[in-house]
């Protein structure tokens, strides 16, 4: 996996969440590496479309690992994280499929149009699939139905609403209030007791 880290110190690995943020930072830097890079994190899609949030590769990254959180490097492909990558991939084909290599944007190093340049008709329409294969990922095992009363009317229709899946108590800091590491915003305030009913507001904006 080639992918920038929050910290190379402490923490050693890729996360998904980060990575999308990270990338439109590369974008400014280098097309092609950033273009690298999110090709890199595509190819650790599973089939379902689900991508692990967090990339503990290698003996580097399994040893910065906290000790008190060991059970989270084993993770489960029904929790999420927000589809970041969503924002560089949509930068760099609204700059790829519209560059004029005629007109090289100023503000970009003069290779990294060799991002842009290397792809073919085929590769873009094998990522756009890809993306969408996650998109239906997060949409069916995020998303639930929920029923919706008009009270003026008396009558009732169906809606779709999400929640981060994965809240539980266990991991709950002093605060009390138990974190929502597939929210990214893993300190953010919501219920101090997770409930099946739960509705959440970011990821319904995602």
């Amino acid at each position: 996996l080639i992918t920038f880290t929050p910290s190379r110190s402490v923490f050693p690995r890729g996360f998904l969440w980060d990575e999308g943020f990270h990338q439109l930072i590369a974008l400014r830097w280098s097309r092609a590496l950033a273009f690298e890079s999110l090709q890199s994190w595509l190819s650790a899609m599973r089939p379902s479309g689900w991508i692990p949030r967090e990339q503990v590769l290698g003996t580097e990254a399994r040893s910065k690992f906290a000790a008190h959180i060991k059970h989270l490097m084993l993770q489960e492909p029904n929790i999420a994280n927000p589809p970041t990558m969503l924002m560089p991939w949509r930068v760099l084909a609204h700059e790829c499929l519209t560059l004029d290599a005629k007109t090289p944007q100023p503000e970009f190093e003069a290779t990294s149009a060799a991002g842009c340049n290397s792809m073919a008709l085929s590769d873009w329409l094998s990522v756009f699939e890809k993306l969408e294969r996650h998109v239906n990922w997060l949409d069916s095992t995020q998303g639930v139905q929920v029923n919706v009363s008009n009270v003026q009317s008396e009558t009732q229709r169906t809606a779709r609403s999400y929640m981060w899946r994965g809240r539980s108590g266990k991991n709950t800091p002093q605060n009390g209030v138990p974190l929502t590491l597939a929210s990214g915003l893993d300190d953010y305030p919501r219920a101090a007791i997770p409930h099946h009913n739960e509705r959440h507001l970011d990821l319904h904006c995602w």
